[in-house]
C-alpha cells in the first residue's frame, strides 16, 4: 500500500508501468497463465494460503474449510477477470484487503481495462508476496473492461438458457477408517456399580457425501450427509433420522437483479466483524498478522459442510435498491443441549445447562441430548454503500423452546439465563486513502455489550500495520458469533488490544509480529479471579529465490489459572502465572516445480508458577512430488519427544481437499502420513490418506470410550470426487 497513491500518475507512464512489471517478473510466466488454469499443478497454492493463515491456531479437531477452499477452487477453474471484478468480488482474493481493492478499481478508473495480470503489479502496494498468492486465481480477458456506471449495481443475472448449458454437478464420496479397535467398540462390562457399561451403537466407519450443483457463483443447489464413527444408521422419520445421522440442504441464487441473494435451507450470515452473526469459521493470530484481524462480510452464504452447529435453517434474502441492502431471515433448527430437568412420564425437556458443539450421537447418553432444543430465529439487516464507506445496522431474536440455566460457578454467574434473547449491532467499514477502518458494537438483551474495532494500513510502502481493540461485558451473550479475540468463541468477559505489523527491509526479507494484551474482568474455568495475559509472535522470513523459501519464528504466550493443590483445599485458591514459548525453524525447497521439500524443527517451553517447566521437540520432514499431471504424492514424517500435554506442539497437516487438521503432539514418538491424489480423467479425481500415531512412552492412546490398547493410532481416509 503506497501513501503516494494519491498523487494521479501521468497517463504516459502506464506503458512503463506494464513493461517493468512484465520484465521484473519475467519468471512468473511459466508458473501462472493468463487464461483460465484448470490444472492440478496450482492446488498446492490452496493448501499454503490456508496454512500461512492457520499455522499458530490450536484446534485438535479436523476442520471442514468446504467453503473457503470451494471459493478458491472455483476462482481456479475460472479465474476471476480483473476487468469485470466487483469491489466485494476481489475481497474474496487471498490476501487482498479494502485499500488494495480500492487502488485497482482507481487503476481502471484512471487508465483503463488491464492488458495483462501483470499489469496489477503497477498497483499501489500491490507487493510480491500478495501477487503470488492472486496470481493463480485471476486472468485478464481480452476485450473485457470495467464499466463503472452506477446503474450496474445490480446486473441481471444469466439468462435460464445460460444456467442450462452451464450448469455443473459435483459428487463428493468419503470414507474414514481408524484400524485399531477403540474401547467404544468392544463387549460391554460391568462397572462396580451393577450397571453395563456404555459402548458406542454404530459402525467405526466415518462415512461422508456430498451433492452439488451449481451454475458459477449464480446458482447453487446442494445436499450434504454424514455419520461421525460410532453412529448408527437409522430410518426414523418422526425422530430426524433419514439414514446418515446429519443431513443438510439448501438452494442458493445470486445477482439476479435486484435480489442479491437468495437462500432456502440450510445457511450463515457473516456480516460486520462476526459479533452477532458469523460462519463460524475464521483465522486468528498467526503469521498473517496484518489481514487476519480483519472478518470479510461475506452475507448470505449456502451451508455446505459438515459443522452441526454452525448453520441456520429456513430462508433469508438480500435486495438492492441503489445503495441500499435489505435482508431478512428466519431459521428454525434444532440443536443438542446438556438436559438437566426433564419429565420422567411424558419425557418432555424443561430445561437444560447448556448447549452441546460436539454433534457426535455415539451412546445413549449422547443420543438423548440429540436434538433437544430449538431454536428460532428471525432478523433483519441495511446495509448502505458509498464509494468506500459501509454502514450496517443488524438486528435479530432468538427464542429457545426450553430454558437455559447454566450452573451456579461464580465463573458461571453471568452466563445467559432463559429461554429469550434479542441482539442488535452496529458495524461500518471506510476506507481513506491508506488506510481501512472498521468496527461493529453490538448489545444483548441483558444489557450487555460488545465491541471490535481497528484498522489495516500502509504508513510506508515498505511497512504494514494492524490494530485492533475489543471489549466484551461479563453478561454480554453472543451465540452466533465469530471474533477476532483470545476466545473467538466465547464473545463475553474479555477486553483486549492487538497490534500487528510487517515490513519488508529488502526485497527477499519479511519481518512480522504482534503483540496481544488481553484483560478478563471475571472469573473463567479454571480461574478463580480476574486475570490477565499478553501474547507476542515474531518472524523472519527470508526468500533468497523463487523456488526457496526460510523462517524461524518466536512465540511467548503469557497467562494466569488456578495453583495446583494437591490438599485439595478450595479456600487456597489462587492464581499464578503460566508461560509458553516456541521457537520454529522452517526451510521450504522446490525442484523443477516437482518436487517440494519442507524441514521443520521447533522446541517450546511450559512453565507454571515455581513448578518444573516442561519442554517439547517436533522434527518434521515434508515432501509433496508431482509425478505427472494426473498423480501426486504428499508425505510427512515426524518424530517428537514432548514432557507433558502443557508444553504440546501443534503442527499443520494437509488432508484431502476440503479439510484440514493441526494435532497436537504429545508425549514421546513418530508420525507419518502419506497421501495419493490421483486424476485419471478430467471430471474424476480420487484422494488416499494414511496417517499413523506410534507412541514410544505409553501402552494405550487415547481415553475413555476412545481408548486404543496397544501404542499405534492408524487412520485411513478415501474420497473420490465427481465432476460432470
Amino acid at each position: 500500500m503506497n501513501p503516494h497513491f494519491i498523487h494521479i500518475h501521468p497517463a504516459g507512464l502506464r506503458s512503463a508501468f506494464i513493461l517493468i512489471s512484465v520484465l521484473s517478473h519475467f519468471s512468473f510466466v511459466a508458473l501462472f497463465s493468463q487464461g483460465p488454469d484448470t490444472s492440478r499443478s496450482q492446488s498446492g497454492n490452496i493448501d499454503q494460503i490456508i496454512e500461512d493463515a492457520m499455522t499458530d491456531m490450536e484446534s485438535e479437531d479436523e476442520t471442514d474449510w468446504t467453503v473457503f477452499t470451494d471459493q478458491l477452487e472455483d476462482f481456479r477453474s475460472r479465474p476471476l477477470d480483473l476487468n469485470q471484478a466487483t469491489r466485494d468480488d476481489l475481497l474474496l482474493l487471498p490476501g487482498m484487503n479494502a485499500v488494495l481493492a480500492d487502488y485497482v478499481l482507481k487503476h481502471i478508473e484512471q487508465f483503463g481495462p488491464f492488458l495483462t495480470v501483470f499489469e496489477l503489479q503497477a498497483v499501489p502496494g500491490m507487493q510480491p508476496d500478495i501477487f503470488r498468492k492472486i496470481a493463480p486465481f485471476i486472468q485478464v480477458k481480452a476485450g473485457t473492461a470495467k464499466d463503472i456506471n452506477t446503474r450496474l449495481l445490480h446486473p441481471h443475472g444469466p439468462s435460464f438458457s445460460a444456467i442450462k448449458s452451464g450448469i455443473k454437478h459435483e459428487l463428493l464420496l468419503r470414507t474414514v477408517l481408524l484400524l485399531e479397535q477403540e474401547k467404544g467398540y468392544t463387549n460391554p462390562d460391568t462397572t462396580s456399580t451393577g450397571t453395563i457399561s456404555s459402548r458406542y451403537l454404530g459402525s467405526p466407519s466415518k462415512q461422508y457425501l456430498r451433492y452439488r450443483m451449481r451454475y458459477n457463483q449464480n446458482v447453487s443447489l446442494g445436499l450434504v450427509a454424514e455419520k461421525d464413527a460410532g453412529e448408527k444408521y437409522t430410518w426414523d422419520p418422526g425422530a430426524g433420522y433419514f439414514g446418515f445421522d446429519f443431513l443438510s440442504a439448501h438452494v442458493f441464487l445470486r445477482d439476479f437483479g435486484k435480489l442479491k441473494r437468495f437462500v432456502a435451507g440450510d445457511y450463515t450470515i457473516q456480516c460486520g466483524q462476526g459479533l452477532l452473526l458469523s460462519s463460524g469459521l475464521g483465522f486468528g493470530k498467526g503469521s498473517e498478522t496484518i489481514m487476519s484481524v480483519k472478518r470479510t462480510d461475506y452475507g448470505i452464504r449456502p451451508f455446505s459442510s459438515v459443522n452441526e452447529n454452525q448453520f441456520l435453517r429456513g430462508a433469508a434474502a438480500t435486495m438492492g435498491f441503489g445503495k441500499l441492502n435489505v435482508t431478512g431471515f428466519f431459521s428454525g433448527a434444532s440443536k443438542d443441549a446438556n438436559i438437566t430437568l426433564q419429565d420422567t412420564v411424558t419425557n418432555e425437556i424443561a430445561e437444560a445447562s447448556s448447549l452441546q458443539t460436539s454433534g457426535l450421537h455415539r451412546t445413549n447418553s449422547e443420543i438423548s441430548d440429540r436434538r433437544s432444543l430449538t431454536e428460532t430465529l428471525i432478523g433483519s439487516r441495511l446495509e448502505f454503500h458509498h464509494s468506500r464507506l459501509k454502514f450496517g445496522i443488524l438486528h435479530f431474536f432468538q427464542q429457545y423452546s426450553n430454558t437455559i440455566n447454566p450452573g451456579t460457578s461464580d465463573y458461571q454467574l453471568y452466563d445467559f439465563r432463559g429461554d429469550q434473547n434479542y441482539l442488535t449491532s452496529v458495524d461500518f467499514d471506510f476506507t481513506y486513502r491508506n488506510f481501512n477502518f472498521f468496527g461493529e458494537f453490538g448489545r444483548s438483551m441483558s444489557g450487555g455489550t460488545g465491541a471490535i474495532g481497528g484498522f489495516l494500513g500502509s504508513l510506508d510502502p515498505k511497512l504494514d500495520v494492524s490494530v485492533l481493540v475489543r471489549r466484551f461485558d461479563r453478561d454480554f451473550h453472543s451465540f452466533r458469533g465469530f471474533v477476532f479475540a483470545e476466545r473467538p468463541t466465547t464473545i463475553q468477559n474479555e477486553t483486549g488490544i492487538y497490534a500487528g505489523i510487517q515490513i519488508r527491509p529488502a526485497s527477499k526479507v519479511l519481518i512480522s509480529g504482534y503483540a496481544d494484551q488481553f484483560w478478563f474482568p471475571w472469573h473463567r474455568y479454571l480461574v478463580s479471579y480476574p486475570s490477565s495475559g499478553r501474547e507476542f509472535m515474531g518472524q523472519l522470513e527470508y526468500k533468497p529465490s523463487r523456488s526457496s523459501t526460510m523462517y524461524v519464528r518466536f512465540r511467548s504466550d503469557h497467562k494466569e489459572k488456578n495453583a495446583s493443590d494437591p490438599l485439595n483445599l478450595e479456600s487456597l485458591e489462587y492464581l499464578v502465572p503460566t508461560t509458553k514459548q516456541s521457537i520454529r525453524f522452517q526451510f521450504q525447497k522446490s525442484f523443477e516445480k516437482v518436487i517440494d521439500a519442507r524441514t521443520r524443527i521447533e522446541r517450546s517451553w511450559y512453565q507454571q508458577g515455581n513448578e518444573e517447566s516442561s519442554t517439547g521437540f517436533l522434527a518434521a520432514q515434508d515432501v509433496t512430488w508431482k509425478l505427472n499431471p494426473s498423480f501426486d504424492l504428499t508425505m510427512r514424517y515426524a518424530v517428537f519427544d514432548v514432557s507433558d500435554y502443557n508444553a504440546r506442539i501443534y503442527a499443520f497437516e494437509n488432508d484431502v481437499l476440503g479439510f484440514f487438521s493441526i494435532p497436537a503432539y504429545s508425549g514421546k514418538g513418530s508420525r507419518y502420513y502419506i497421501i495419493l491424489n490421483v486424476q485419471p480423467q478430467k471430471n474424476l479425481e480420487f484422494w488416499l490418506r494414511f496417517a499413523q500415531w506410534h507412541y514410544l512412552d505409553q501402552t494405550t492412546v487415547g481415553s475413555g470410550l476412545s481408548e486404543i490398547s496397544g501404542n499405534k493410532k492408524s487412520e485411513v481416509k478415501v474420497q473420490m470426487k465427481l465432476t460432470f
